[in-house]
């Protein structure tokens, strides 16, 4: 069956079940009961991810989306790239069962080097690769409280590699997830999930929460119908306590452990199949204390991550400080001031496919941040101005400021707009890596070389727009952008070969992105809302004239100049939830690493459809069918470290979920 005729059927039955509804009485009486929060409510969620303080979404001056856990939930969704797909602007393609490309304006790629990700504020975008391991990034998702998300520059507030984006998961307080909840799920795909978290009480102001996870996801498929042999088996526990001590005080101390299997098949010559072990942990403390008309926050945390394949092999250490204390002074300027330090240690094994000269590296990155929020009008026009500086091993001392308007023409809109410096740090691939591989296209032999000469990638980011809550039933929010870039990493040729043709780093191009994200929301009935999210994105790289780079060019094509979500949810007589999720991904042209050659993909429709029924407040069960309109489609291509590609299938899953 064509797709082409498929979306709209199954758009016409989710609208014919909601006009059925109608007809009967609403099993709730407002909105608010139906998703968790009103479109109003969602717009005075509290976000810190634009200033590093809370402020509500409606009046933050960048163009920042939440994901709450109340959309995870009626999603169906069970990793968290998944879950991203929910906000605008943010671009989500799976290469395998364990590769995932995630990016937010461009320069979409499996290690998308200009998009940094925290954990309840604790990076884990790693400096070896610049990018982020997606498939070792999980937790509870009922213990997510809400996901946010800036699109374009946070580099003023995060630091560098803020570049494009930044995205930060944050997660519940134990004070909230007191009790016991239990959640199993089984699927065509995801063969087996299983979770176990419980909350203790264990004084007045002292809250505890354990928890563990086990997840076995199945291999996808080959275009040829074949098993890809990229499955997956993960295990991890951990645990969170929150002490609210009176005073003003809140203290925060959370860790986990994690550890399984990752299986791809590696393309570097004759295909070779191969089980990764990962693992790691984390330990992270937080203090947060008012004094007097200012607020005091530290956090320090230990990370540590082991990775094995026959490509490479990294464990890691890095430990990370910081200070932040925002205070008043006088009646229109709201200070933030901040420092922070962190070590990264690393032990990489050489083997004939990846190595890395020195196989030991220690670096060291300080910082600090100075912000002045200043109302120049007051509850009408304010600015804000500020600035990361940092020091680096790699390229030395980077300043990364900001400038940020924001105007309230009347209390339900919001005008922005910003200018912003940020930076792309090296990693130690741009510094110290040596790549062997071999070229189909060519026939013959290639060698990727690091070098200590590269320099920062540069962005001078030109933002603006415009956020209102129309009525009480319709909200919109449009933002426009005009990215700069300078010091773009090129791969230029050092020998062009044979027997091997050589490759090293340098930063010979140049370039820029512009583009449009609108986001309206319609609450149809109380039972029923409608969201529509558009993103246009044109990019145009150049290289300098001296520049023999044949791949960077081609990443102007590797992410798609449309893309389209549509979202309904409906709530249904007798506690039955519908829930449908639909996305349009217009063409990219991923270029293979050392390689003239790269793989097209084409343009897609897919839709998700959750069925949820919730008989009592303690017990929900779903029924998830994702990727419904076709077979199974290509999302992605591999390019710097080839693994195999797959194609992404129709799926079923159940989920059974019970608290007590």
């Amino acid at each position: 069956m064509k797709t082409s005729f498929v979306l709209p059927s199954v758009l016409a039955f989710v609208a014919m079940v909601g006009a059925l509804a109608a007809s009967e009485k609403p099993a709730v009486k407002s909105a608010a009961d139906l998703t968790g929060l009103s479109l109003d409510d969602l717009l005075k969620v509290e976000v810190e991810i634009v200033s590093r303080k809370a402020e509500p979404v409606a009046e933050a001056a960048a163009a920042v989306s939440v994901i709450t856990g109340d959309d995870i939930r009626r999603a169906g969704a069970q990793t968290l790239p998944e879950i991203l797909r929910l906000a605008p602007g943010v671009n989500v393609a799976r290469q395998n069962g364990n590769f995932w490309a995630v990016s937010i304006r461009g320069f979409q790629d499996v290690f998308a080097n200009k998009l940094l990700v925290l954990m309840d504020g604790r990076s884990v975008y790693t400096p070896l690769f610049s990018g982020t391991f997606w498939d070792v990034q999980d937790t509870l998702l009922p213990d997510i409280d809400r996901v946010e998300i800036i699109r374009g520059p946070g580099a003023t507030a995060w630091g560098a590699n803020a570049v494009n984006g930044v995205i930060n998961i944050r997660t519940k307080s134990a004070v909230d997830t007191q009790g016991t909840l239990v959640s199993a799920g089984y699927g065509s795909e995801l063969q087996g999930i299983f979770s176990l978290r419980h909350g203790l009480k264990l004084s007045d102001d002292l809250f505890l929460r354990l928890y563990g996870k086990h997840g076995n996801q199945d291999h996808l498929r080959t275009s040829a119908g074949l098993a890809s042999n990229d499955g997956l088996r993960m295990g991890r526990g951990g645990f969170r306590m929150d002490w609210l001590p009176p005073g003003g005080v809140e203290l925060t101390l959370q860790g986990e452990v994690y550890g399984g299997k990752v299986e791809n098949v590696y393309v570097v010559g004759p295909p070779v199949f191969n089980v990764n072990g990962v693992g790691g942990g984390h330990l992270l403390g937080r203090l947060e204390r008012q004094i007097g008309d200012g607020e005091l926050s530290v956090q320090a945390y230990y990370d540590r991550s082991v990775r094995q394949s026959i490509a490479f092999e990294e464990d890691r250490d890095t430990g990370d400080l910081e200070a932040r204390y925002t205070f008043a002074v006088g009646s229109r300027h709201d200070l933030a001031v901040g420092a922070g330090y962190r070590v990264s240690s690393d032990d990489v094994a050489n083997l004939p496919v990846v190595s890395f000269n020195p196989s030991e590296r220690v670096t060291h990155l300080a910082s600090f941040f100075f912000q002045d929020t200043i109302d120049l009008v007051p509850d009408r026009l304010t600015l804000t101005l500020g600035s990361k500086f940092q020091h680096n091993q790699f390229t030395g001392f980077e300043i990364q400021p900001s400038a940020r308007l924001r105007f309230r023409p009347t209390e339900g809109q919001t005008v922005w707009a910003a200018v912003s410096r940020a930076v792309r740090t090296p990693s130690r691939t741009d510094d110290d890596v040596i790549v062997n591989g071999f070229s189909p296209t060519l026939g013959f032999a290639t060698q990727t070389r690091g070098t200590r000469a590269i320099e920062s990638e540069q962005l001078l980011a030109w933002e603006a727009g415009y956020r209102a809550r129309v009525s009480e039933r319709f909200t919109f929010d449009a933002g426009i952008f005009l990215n700069l870039y300078d010091n773009l990493r090129s791969i230029e040729v050092m020998t062009p070969g044979p027997p091997t043709r050589v490759f090293t780093g340098s930063n010979m191009i140049e370039g820029e992105s512009y583009g449009i994200e609108l986001s309206p929301s319609v609450q149809l009935q109380d039972w029923w809302r409608l969201g529509l999210t558009y993103s246009l994105l044109q990019m145009d790289l150049r290289a300098d004239v001296a520049s023999t780079d044949i791949l960077t060019l081609r990443e102007e094509n590797q992410s798609p100049a449309h893309t389209v979500t549509i979202s309904s949810r409906m709530n249904l007589p007798r506690k039955i939830q519908l829930d449908l999720f639909a996305r349009y991904v217009d063409q990219v042209d991923v270029a293979r690493a050392n390689d003239g050659a790269g793989q097209a993909v084409p343009a897609y429709w897919t839709m998700d459809l959750r069925l949820g029924w919730k008989p009592t407040p303690n017990l929900e069960v779903s029924l998830l069918g994702q990727n419904l309109l076709d077979n199974q489609h290509p999302e992605f291509a591999a390019t710097f470290i080839s693994v195999g590609t797959a194609e992404v299938q129709r799926s079923v899953f159940g989920l059974v979920t019970w608290q007590f």
